[in-house]
């Protein structure tokens, strides 16, 4: 078996591949990565073990209040896996209003690392 973690990135990819499996699982055809089929081998038992390891993924949360480069965003995955955990996958989200900075959230800590929580406190 492959280590499947290492093909995954994003919660997105998380959430297209569950989506896939299920139409799988309902007797349509959708077009998997060679990883996943050597990932499930024969059989639905398969599938639905795929599915429970995808739902048990860790996500690690970053808010960035700007559109990033694919380049980027790999470098992201990559800082993640090599020094967060290796499991895990990234759920990036813009928001522009941040004005710069980060907010992160991991297993079930938040930190607010942005510019407009910095001004904010400095005007209070």
């Amino acid at each position: 078996m492959s280590k499947f973690y290492e093909k995954i990135k994003t919660r997105e990819e998380v959430e297209d591949l569950l989506l896939m499996i299920d139409e799988k699982l309902d007797g349509g055809r959708p077009r998997f990565p060679d990883w996943v089929k050597e990932e499930v081998g024969e059989g639905l038992d398969g599938w639905e073990k795929l599915k429970e390891k995808l739902k048990s993924l860790p996500i690690f949360s970053l808010t960035i209040g700007f559109e990033p480069t694919e380049e980027f965003k790999e470098k992201l995955v990559h800082w993640i896996k090599e020094n967060v955990e290796k499991k895990a996958v990234l759920d990036l989200k813009i928001d522009k209003e941040i004005l710069g900075g980060a907010i992160i959230s991991w297993q079930g800590k938040y930190k607010n690392y942005s510019l407009s929580e910095k001004l904010k406190n400095t005007n209070e």
